[in-house]
């Protein structure tokens, strides 16, 4: 037995090395594996959100001049929606011989009155504006 018991040693030294990689080594490593990956996301996250906090920043710098632009831009509009309102207002009421006249209404009979404001001389135009405008801020028709 002198001559097995080194060989018999030597294979359970052997059996007990491949255990160890089996139960130890490997799983480590599978774990090791498994952070590279978290960390190869990580990295690809962090260079995104750097790419969008540049840009944002960029945006911030800009928003004085986008705000001075929309600013242009909404004057721009209530004046052209002021100036068709007046214009629309004042086609409504004027006649052919220029003499504004007031709304239509129901005598209670079914036939319609119109009222024609005799006397009075037709609005001017930019008074027509300047109370448009004044509707076209507070939202009434």
């Amino acid at each position: 037995m002198s001559r097995r018991g080194p060989i018999i040693a030597g294979a359970i030294v052997a059996v007990i090395a491949v255990l160890a990689v089996f139960f130890l080594v490997l799983p480590k490593m599978s774990e090791m594996s498994e952070t590279r990956e978290e960390i190869a996301t990580a990295e690809a996250q962090e260079t995104a959100l750097r790419a969008q906090l540049a840009s944002l920043k960029e945006a911030q710098a800009n928003a004085p001049q986008v705000k001075a632009e929309i600013a242009k831009l909404a004057a721009s509009i209530r004046k052209a929606v002021a100036r068709s309102l007046a214009s629309a207002s004042l086609r409504r009421r004027s006649t052919p011989s220029g003499v504004m006249s007031s709304r239509t209404r129901s005598n209670g009979t079914g036939a319609r009155t119109g009222g024609v404001a005799v006397g009075r001389a037709p609005a001017s135009a930019a008074v027509m504006r300047v109370i448009l405008a004044r509707q076209v801020e507070v939202g009434s028709p």
